[in-house]
């Protein structure tokens, strides 16, 4: 035992943590920034940073007594030194030698490293990265390598989406990330953060740690403890307008934000991202749990929120509310309630190809709809920590929503010209709550308990009025369809850490209950299936040091009810991960996970039902106790050069379905008949590239990415199968200017996308290539004047059909102290509507659109800072 016990001790001493820091300072003892320094051992490098502003610099290394450290610092007006280090607990004082410099009237400019790592802390250095230009904070996070605001808002780093978004350390909007990026100004900015291994209750990231990652805005002190913000007015051509009021209160307590805007000019405050979000499972919300999720439970997504500015008018208005409250440091409550409008008409005229067994017809239709969504959602989160050791965290959700859509279809079949009446009006309403209590028992132990409660109602009613017998039934029709969802369970998992390694039990019951009722003339369903589960899993896991690994192995039973029918089934879910750590900023990471998850109500209907005046479905043909598998492989590589600013990044997913839902469709010349079906051997590859590199001498900033996204689906088309095999290919460049505070910036580049669709049933092959140059200006006359032009050019081509349109846009801001005016003027060439190509392929047919786009406009705004 005492042997034991020393040599604990030993390993101990040699291997752990321990910072090496100290001053660098010139021999006049001012201190030196920017100066890089490199610890090795043998020769060989093995951890680096830079020195601050005020010279100072730390290093975390495993400490080794055997180990030799050699300390190199460089800066390009010193000479290069050299030191080996005694004793590292010491904090250094280095004096650097300055170099001498013959010439006269030269001046040696030292290069600014675009961000540093203290800790798990990336703080990226504004000053090297912006130009002053940038109004808001979105702006100014597209210029920050290693971070992306992806086409929905969402902001990412190291290629996936960041878990937090922070102001000041309190949390902002949930996962609503554009809210907070369009409306926070930039001038209020003081630094930006990247958290990786975030967690705000110590005990928990003491013992297990973190994988989850936060952005964190600093405020300057100057916006402190008071109301600031903008409110903003526009007004344009043909009565398009757009006002805007964005209010922040921060505090050392308190952070408050209000977000108000009415719009007719397209601009969409809330993402189809974000959409998404306010759909997802309470269980997302459930602390410390490492459990998979089911995916299938979800409101559907309205097809014209996935419209972007492919509408012919569009109408939002919106208010969003924020708190973050932190009392003690035992009480913190953060929350968000956001209501929004959004009013779209759509115009489209579409040619479709219907595939049969032997034959193919072709429908002329054109499509004039009118859509309302009324949505909100209400979040409140609660985190009490009744000790250090000791956290109850309740989160709340609620959010109902109303669809309408009004649309009128005229198409051609078989020389025959056909109308119909659509209307569509959906209430969806979701309310789930979840309590977590996570305790650590022992120094090395950590306990948590998961409650959860979940009920999820969607009702749809449809009504059809045609000049022709709908389903062949009957020129006006009405359906009523209710799906409801109703869960809850517990879940609970005990950890213990043993040196850098961490084992984790855990065992949980869920009840899922789901029924399904249809009321038309083609017959009553009421469905109903009931899918409660015992899970319980057991991992180990080694997150500290170079190489990481995570290996876990879940088993699930499941007790299926369909009707008088009862079944059971069982899963080995295995998951393995290994990441290689070259340094804080390098890493290549590798894993594997099997999922599982079963079908609801609505995929097991008995009598027919329709979704539209061209869809029915008739019984389904899914066995309720097959389950949905998928096998998924991802890879993911990351490089951060800190002083050249060279991100490079590597994302590469391979998922395999063993069983998948899918649909077999029968062309019924007027209707489609869609039976839902189970299909096996299908897989969907994605990959994504991309380099960045800060070129300092001519104060430029290049970037390119690539993406590849292969999939293979199966269908059935008259009970044969189809396979659709689709192939994406895309490459974005652009090359943006760094100059600061300048009278000139721009950013230049190209967009190409070129998109085939394969259809085996008749060897039908269809491409969609779309080009978007671009090439925009910005900058500052004086402290006064400023100026933005964006120009692009984007032309679609299909097998048949193109078209392509030019978008300029301009404005002109004039600031006056707390008052800016400013001259828009947005696709200013295309006040008309403009036209743009969408290819489709699903199912049993193929469809190319042309669709009207939302116009340009062109009008004056006024706006007040409130600082």
């Amino acid at each position: 035992m005492r042997y034991f016990i020393s040599i604990f001790l030993f390993s101990h001493f040699c291997f752990s943590q321990i910072p090496v820091s100290g001053i660098l300072k010139n021999k006049a003892n001012i201190e030196i920034p920017s100066a890089t320094l490199q610890l090795m051992v043998d020769n060989k490098l093995i951890a680096y940073s830079t020195s601050d502003e005020a010279g100072f610099f730390e290093i975390a290394v495993s400490k080794n007594i055997l180990a030799k450290y050699t300390l190199k610092i460089t800066h390009v007006q010193y000479h290069t030194k050299i030191i080996e280090i005694a004793n590292i607990n010491a904090i250094l004082l280095i004096v650097l030698d300055e170099k001498e410099v013959e010439l006269k009237e030269i001046v040696i400019q030292s290069k600014l490293a675009v961000a540093k790592i203290k800790g798990d802390t990336l703080r990226y250095n504004l000053k090297a990265l912006t130009t002053g230009n940038e109004e808001k904070l979105v702006e100014v996070l597209r210029k920050l390598p290693g971070i992306e605001v992806n086409e929905d808002g969402k902001i990412m780093s190291q290629g996936k989406v960041i878990n937090d978004l922070l102001v000041n350390g309190k949390k902002m909007f949930g996962d609503n990330h554009k809210i907070a990026t369009e409306n926070i100004n930039a001038e209020m900015l003081e630094g930006i953060d990247v958290l990786s291994n975030y967690e705000n209750f110590a005990a928990l990231k003491e013992i297990e740690g973190s994988n989850k990652t936060a952005l964190n805005i600093n405020i300057k002190k100057e916006f402190l403890g008071k109301i600031t913000g903008t409110i903003d007015a526009y007004t344009a051509y043909l009565s398009r307008y757009q006002v805007n009021s964005n209010l922040f209160k921060f505090n050392e307590k308190i952070n408050v934000s209000a977000v108000v805007n009415l719009n007719n000019t397209g601009f969409q405050p809330l993402s189809m991202k974000d959409y998404f979000s306010l759909n997802k499972s309470v269980r997302q919300e459930l602390r410390n749990n490492d459990s998979s999720i089911n995916s299938l439970k979800t409101s559907d997504i309205p097809v014209f929120l996935l419209s972007d500015d492919n509408v012919s008018t569009k109408a939002n208005e919106f208010v969003a509310f924020d708190f973050a409250y932190q009392s003690t440091n035992k009480l913190s409550i953060n929350g968000f309630s956001i209501f929004s409008r959004l009013r779209t008409t759509e115009i489209s005229r579409t040619n479709k190809v219907f595939f049969d067994n032997s034959s193919t017809s072709n429908v002329l239709e054109n499509i004039f709809s009118k859509n309302n969504l009324l949505y909100n959602q209400t979040k409140i989160n609660i985190d009490y920590k009744q000790s250090t050791n000791n956290l109850v965290n309740y989160t709340l959700l609620f959010d109902p929503n109303v669809i309408n859509a009004s649309n009128t279809i005229g198409n051609n079949l078989n020389s025959t010209q056909n109308t119909i009446g659509e209307s569509i009006d959906k209430i969806n309403y979701k309310f789930g709550h979840q309590l977590s209590y996570i305790s650590k028992i022992d120094k090395n132990k950590l306990l948590s308990f998961n409650l959860f409660q979940e009920f999820n109602k969607n009702q749809s009613d449809i009504g059809l009025d045609a000049n022709y017998n709908l389903f062949n039934l009957n020129s006006n029709l009405t359906q009523n369809n209710v799906e409801k969802n109703n869960d809850y369970g517990f879940y609970s998992k005990l950890t213990i850490k043993k040196k850098q390694h961490l084992y984790k039990f855990s065992f949980g019951y869920i009840f899922e209950n789901s029924n399904f009722n249809t009321g038309i003339a083609l017959g009553d369903n009421r469905i109903n299936f009931t899918s409660n589960y015992f899970t319980s899993d057991i991992s180990f896991q080694k997150s500290e040091g170079k190489f990481n690994y995570k290996a876990k192995s879940e088993f699930r039973h499941y007790f299926l009810k369909f009707g008088d029918e009862k079944g059971e089934n069982s899963f080995i879910l295995p998951s393995f991960l290994f990441k290689y750590n070259f340094n804080q900023t390098h890493h290549l990471l590798v894993n594997y996970s099997k999922t599982v998850d079963v079908y609801s109500a609505r995929n097991l209907n008995d009598n027919s039902f329709f979704e539209s005046f061209r869809n029915l479905f008739a019984n389904s043909n899914i066995n309720y106790s097959t389950p949905i598998t998928q096998h998924i492989y991802a890879l993911n590589y990351f490089q951060f050069d800190l002083y050249n600013g060279i991100v490079i990044m590597l994302n590469s997913s391979y998922t395999v379905f063993g069983n998948r839902l899918s649909n077999n469709s029968v062309n019924a010349v007027d209707f489609i008949q869609i039976q839902q079906i189970n299909t096996e051997n299908q897989f969907a590859w994605n990959n994504s590239i991309s380099y960045e590199h800060r070129i300092s001498k001519i104060k430029n900033k290049f970037k390119v990415s690539f993406n590849y996204i292969n999939s293979n689906f199966v269908n059935q088309i008259n009970f044969v199968n189809n396979t659709q095999l689709t192939e994406l290919f895309g490459i974005k460049t652009s090359l943006i200017s760094i100059f600061k505070n300048e009278y000139f910036n721009y950013e230049c580049g190209l967009n190409y996308r070129y998109q085939t669709n394969s259809l085996s049933f008749q060897g039908t092959k269809n491409k969609i290539i779309q080009l978007n140059p671009f090439l925009s200006f910005n900058g500052k006359i004086n402290s006064q004047f400023s100026y933005f032009i964006d120009n692009s050019f984007e032309k679609f081509n299909t097998d048949n059909q193109s078209t392509d349109f030019f978008n300029l846009s301009f404005k002109v801001n004039y600031k006056a102290k707390k008052f800016k005016y400013w001259f828009e003027a947005n696709n200013v060439l295309n006040i008309e509507n403009a036209q743009v190509i969408k290819f489709i392929s699903s199912n049993n047919f193929t469809s190319t659109e042309i669709i009207d786009r939302l116009a340009g406009y062109i009008g004056f705004g006024i706006g007040f800072n409130i600082k």
